[in-house]
């Protein structure tokens, strides 16, 4: 401890003593999505329909889509209030169009609303990356 202050060190999964070959994902190679996203699914099972299809590629960003995005955008940040998670993992929730939520409930509220749109499931892909940090 510095002048009161405890550092924390960052570390992959559960940090230092995380096996090698837990310590990244590699593309290519399985992996499970994170337990949150499992409990989002089981909550909201049309958002998580398998869409084993990724044909077609990549859609051509037109004028409606750019003005979709741009609307989509103002209007989940608009209605959603900002709250910081105090809880981590343990108050960790996805919800679509809450009253007040975190990073997770702007993106698949925003996800949602492009699907209801007719946007192909294979272009609104989410990425998620976390840090574990623990207090030495």
């Amino acid at each position: 401890m510095i002048g009161g202050v405890q550092w924390a060190r960052a570390g992959l999964l559960t940090g230092p003593r995380a096996p090698p070959a837990l310590a990244r994902i590699e593309l290519g190679r399985p992996t499970l999505p994170p337990l949150t996203y499992t409990v989002f699914c089981l909550r909201y099972e049309a958002e998580c329909r398998s869409r084993r299809s990724f044909r077609g590629g990549p859609i051509r960003l037109t004028e409606t889509r750019w003005a979709d995005l741009q609307e989509i955008n103002r209007t989940v940040n608009q209605a959603i209030e900002p709250a910081r998670n105090e809880f981590g993992l343990a108050g960790e929730e996805w919800t679509i169009n809450p009253d007040r939520g975190d990073c997770n409930d702007y993106a698949v509220s925003k996800r949602h609303e492009l699907l209801r749109r007719g946007w192909p499931a294979r272009v609104l892909l989410l990425s998620y990356g976390g840090i574990w940090v623990m207090t030495v």
